[in-house]
């Protein structure tokens, strides 16, 4: 898809952004979601846990360790992880939605790059908290989005691998876009994939030091409009 190492500026057939620390507050879930939501997986089973089995169980990463401690309990660890990330989901959008995580000041800025180029969202958060970010919260039309599938599978394919990227990218049928992230995984995916990268200085990576250059570094959402101009 071109190659990603010279600014492309009115080039750009599109801006995609990642979702966390990006467009919406924190670096992420927050860690006691995860714990409540197998407790609810678990109930859903009908099977029943310590609390040794629910800190391993809770734990953010998918894990072989996660998945022992389901056989242990005659537990499918895959039917376990999907009902686990369906109730984090809604434990998260839950939070969003009451003003826990707001969106960042600077996302006003969207509507002003959808007059130009169309918008896209690829992030390793699930699917169906990146699907209520967009379609109730944000301030412009998103074209393409695409989070994490509630699978293994899907936990596997996060960032940097290409996989959510190259949906979005698919989907919006372009080639030199633009993909704005707050991680080192969202710059090299970037590379991977070959479009051009914005790294965003936010108060969670201010100290950063990215062993792979992005192709442009700002300091808020806003300074996307002179790259696109």
């Amino acid at each position: 898809m071109g190659d990603s190492h010279l600014p492309r500026g009115a080039g750009y057939d599109a801006i995609l952004f990642d979702m966390d620390g990006v467009l919406v507050e924190g670096w992420g879930t927050h860690p006691p979601v995860y714990r409540e939501a197998a407790e609810r997986a678990l109930a859903d089973l009908g099977a029943e846990a310590t609390d040794r089995d629910l800190e391993v169980l809770g734990a953010a990463a998918f894990s072989e360790a996660i998945a022992e401690r389901c056989r242990g309990l005659d537990l499918d660890p895959e039917r376990f992880w999907e009902r686990r990330e369906h109730h984090a989901s809604r434990l998260s959008n839950d939070r969003i939605d009451r003003g826990e995580r707001p969106l960042y000041d600077d996302v006003s800025v969207l509507p002003t790059l959808a007059e130009s180029l169309p918008l896209g969202v690829a992030s390793n958060n699930r699917h169906e908290t990146v699907r209520f970010v967009v379609e109730s919260l944000l301030p412009a039309p998103i074209s393409a989005y695409r989070g994490r599938d509630p699978t293994v599978e899907g936990y596997r394919r996060r960032k940097p691998d290409t996989y959510y990227l190259e949906v979005v990218l698919r989907e919006l049928d372009v080639d030199d876009a633009l993909y704005v992230g707050d991680r080192e995984s969202d710059v090299e995916v970037a590379a991977r994939v070959g479009v051009d990268s914005a790294f965003v200085r936010r108060a969670h990576n201010a100290g950063t030091t990215l062993s792979r250059s992005p192709t442009h570094e700002v300091e808020g959402l806003d300074a996307l409009v002179d790259l696109v101009e």
